[in-house]
């Protein structure tokens, strides 16, 4: 790739037979990081020859896709990651469900225990006694 430093008109990629100039084959003015696959100008002052295509070597293809795999097993790295925690903060959201409901079940067997007992004293001991009757009709229903 010719930078184009001393002259515009010269910038752009260039296959010869050396690093000198003397002997050029192709030219495009295409200022791409790679050399372009298709657009050469051939001959070097001519028309862009739709017969002219650039491909890269076997080698550099597999070096771009092993780049390309790591990138996509980085990605599939961290997705994986990023799942495994979700997982984990599903679980303990679970076992913390698990937990609240447990501390309630508890609390309600306890609470039925007491109206149970309020049931056998007469209305007048009761703390609330306008509550026994309602509190006397649920335990029927659950019982």
């Amino acid at each position: 790739f010719w930078d184009g430093a001393d002259e515009s008109s010269s910038r752009g990629w260039w296959f010869g037979a050396g690093m000198d100039g003397a002997e050029v084959y192709f030219m495009s003015h295409q200022a791409t990081q790679e050399p372009p696959r298709t657009g050469w100008l051939n001959p070097v002052d001519g028309a862009v020859d739709p017969d002219v295509l650039v491909v890269p070597s076997l080698r550099h293809a597999v070096d771009v896709m092993k780049a390309q795999l790591r990138r996509a097993n980085s990605r599939v790295a961290a997705a994986e990651q990023r799942a495994a925690a979700a997982e984990e903060g599903a679980e303990r959201a679970k076992e913390e469900e698990q937990a609240s409901r447990a501390k309630l079940q508890m609390r309600l067997q306890a609470d039925l225990e007491v109206w149970r007992l309020q049931l056998h004293k007469p209305a007048e001991l009761c703390p609330r006694p306008h509550l026994v009757e309602p509190m006397q009709e649920a335990l029927r229903r659950c019982v």
